[in-house]
């Protein structure tokens, strides 16, 4: 698909803002063209693919991919994998409000860890939390463990994340106003 020039700008100014336009890492020489097609580059084990805008150092030819969907061009997309006929998404952008949203609900829910067993989540003691053992749909065991599991990784991931965010806006800050 074609990139407008209104796309091309903001790509440019989003690679300009985080420093993403140094020399080239092959030659060394610093000037780059903006490819005006936008490619899916293939994510080889997952089978899918991540819409991208390519740069092309004019010395040597050296290719960059950026994934259009971080820039801001594009939306998360629904891939549909090759392997399995399950449309998924392949980058969801993680905002401060989906965020914020994420760590009130883990901080409301039960305290983890949680326990998957039978047809039903138990907490670390065996008090039953949530399952099913009458309806026509019984909760499997390995949703349960599945749930399980989640409960307990969740609050680390979520901590992951934003530990990972301070640092990159402490890194961007440091590094603002710096020329490439």
């Amino acid at each position: 698909m074609k990139l407008t020039q209104e796309q091309e700008d903001k790509a440019i100014q989003f690679l300009k803002k985080k420093k993403a336009l140094r020399p080239c890492s092959a030659c060394g020489q610093g000037d780059w063209q903006i490819i005006d097609e936008k490619i899916q580059q293939p994510v080889y084990q997952e089978q899918a693919a991540i819409p991208c805008v390519m740069l092309v150092c004019t010395n040597c030819g050296l290719i960059r991919n950026f994934s259009s969907v971080v820039i801001g061009i594009d939306e998360a997309q629904p891939v549909t994998r090759m392997k399995e006929s399950k449309t998924e998404f392949v980058y969801q952008r993680i905002d401060e409000k989906l965020l914020q949203e994420w760590e009130e609900i883990e901080r409301k829910a039960m305290p983890g860890p949680w326990r998957g067993s039978g047809s039903c989540v138990t907490d670390r003691v065996g008090v039953f939390i949530l399952g099913c053992n009458s309806c026509s749909k019984p909760f499997l065991d390995n949703d349960a463990q599945f749930v399980a599991m989640a409960r307990t990784a969740f609050p680390i991931l979520l901590k992951a994340y934003r530990y990972l965010l301070n640092v990159t806006q402490m890194q961007e800050s440091q590094h603002n106003g710096s020329v490439i």
